[in-house]
């Protein structure tokens, strides 16, 4: 990692290697005068990126626990495998589920690194497995 400052914009270039992404990941933060901070990045780090997810462990739910599945994490471009057994409700990531009830395994989604090189998922395509409503008569 090597990083350039100039003047109130910050450059980091991040060896894309240790992340299983092709080439170098800039990512340049820049603080505007009132102090906000905003990122811009070339792929991976800071940038949003696909992910294919595989069911390593957990289960559905039930209804009166939530589901508990972890997930293979890997780089849906590349096919590198980049994390393993991640439940994406822990810390960092940001997916929520609800607190019970079944839900179907998550195949797809969106992930970044965060500025400290940390995987983060921020959205999965987990889904409520529901049944039809019974019919009143």
């Amino acid at each position: 990692e090597r990083t350039v400052h100039e003047t109130d914009e910050e450059l980091v270039v991040y060896n894309a290697e240790e992340h299983d992404v092709p080439g170098e990941i800039f990512v340049k933060t820049i603080l505007s005068p009132n102090g906000t901070r905003y990122v811009v990045s070339s792929q991976g780090i800071g940038g949003i990126f696909p992910v294919d997810l595989t069911q390593d462990g957990g289960s559905q739910g039930t209804d009166s626990a939530a589901a508990s599945w972890t997930y293979t994490v890997d780089h849906a471009i590349t096919g590198a495998e980049l994390d393993t057994t991640v439940d994406p409700t822990d810390s960092p990531h940001d997916w929520q589920r609800p607190t019970v009830g079944q839900m179907q395994e998550a195949t797809k989604g969106y992930a970044h690194y965060s500025l400290t090189g940390v995987l983060t998922l921020g959205w999965i395509n987990e889904m409520v497995d529901q049944e039809a409503c019974e019919e009143s008569g």
